[in-house]
């Protein structure tokens, strides 16, 4: 084992959630506590950035304290305590969040989330009164690419500050997504198009259009700036501090390594180049 010396390092906070979506990634189960999860960020923050993520972390408002600890200043949430308890936007607000992130789904919503689009949309408006911005995330498969104009068109409409497109993917608590539905590589190459007509549409500076990194390559660039930092810059740590390459990756078998006495120690054979993403190389059966 060797101490991991890359940069970025996402805290699993929770696996609890106040929803059942059939897309989570999440196959981890356990919550920290909130004085394990503060000592332990308060040992990391010296050498990383760190990054609390949940399933859902608004179920525990304990781990605020963390948050301004690392100085956090976005969360992501499916957006239903928001809804039913606007207080807490202000809470949000007194601990330096500055962004919340909020999934809707356009085009396959209503087959993997219970989550209402009213709801996505009222708090992306309430939330504005609190000087918190929103980016709705979007999970694309091969059911609903074509429509990624529209979708982009609708995002801004609504007044959220961006989008970003996640792969729909059989990972953690989504092994029962229909394995038809993920993208296949001639599909990819025009949601690319499709992307790119999108980002000259609007101003980067006003409304920012991105996309998960599970895309891997645009082949319709001649040049593209991908990346798979998984285990090599970046790392995931679960409840019972096990250490995984990427956050999509947090399953039983997925382990690279652990966390001893406030040190992240993972295995000195693991390797990725980055030239694929590590995760969709794994759900296709390292093809």
């Amino acid at each position: 084992m060797v101490e991991f010396n890359g940069t970025d390092v996402i805290i699993m906070t929770c696996s609890d959630c106040n929803t059942d979506c059939k897309h989570c990634y999440i196959g981890y189960s356990g919550n920290y506590s909130a004085n394990d999860l503060y000592n332990l960020c308060l040992k990391l923050k010296e050498k990383y950035h760190i990054f609390l993520n949940g399933t859902e972390i608004l179920l525990h408002e304990e781990y605020f304290e963390t948050i301004k600890l690392i100085k956090q200043n976005y969360l992501l949430t499916n957006g239903l305590k928001l809804y039913k308890n606007e207080i807490l936007m202000q809470k949000l607000s007194d601990i330096g969040i500055k962004h919340i992130d909020m999934s809707y789904h356009f085009g396959i919503h209503d087959d993997i989330s219970k989550v209402k689009f009213q709801i996505i949309e009222d708090n992306v408006k309430r939330l504005l009164k609190y000087n918190i911005r929103s980016e709705i995330r979007t999970t694309i498969s091969s059911k609903n690419y074509k429509l990624l104009e529209s979708i982009v068109d609708k995002v801004y409409e609504i007044g959220a500050e961006g989008i970003k497109f996640t792969n729909y993917m059989q990972l953690g608590n989504a092994m029962n997504l229909d394995y038809n539905n993920m993208m296949k590589d001639d599909e990819l190459n025009q949601f690319f198009k499709y992307l790119n007509n999108a980002r000259n549409k609007y101003d980067i500076n006003k409304f920012r259009i991105r996309r998960c990194g599970s895309f891997e390559r645009d082949l319709t660039k001649e040049h593209d700036n991908f990346e798979c930092v998984a285990g090599t810059k970046s790392v995931a740590i679960t409840p019972d501090l096990k250490v995984y390459p990427c956050f999509f990756l947090t399953s039983p078998g997925y382990e690279i390594g652990y966390v001893d006495d406030g040190k992240i120690l993972i295995d000195s054979e693991f390797k990725n180049d980055g030239e694929k993403c590590l995760t969709r190389k794994i759900v296709r059966g390292g093809k």
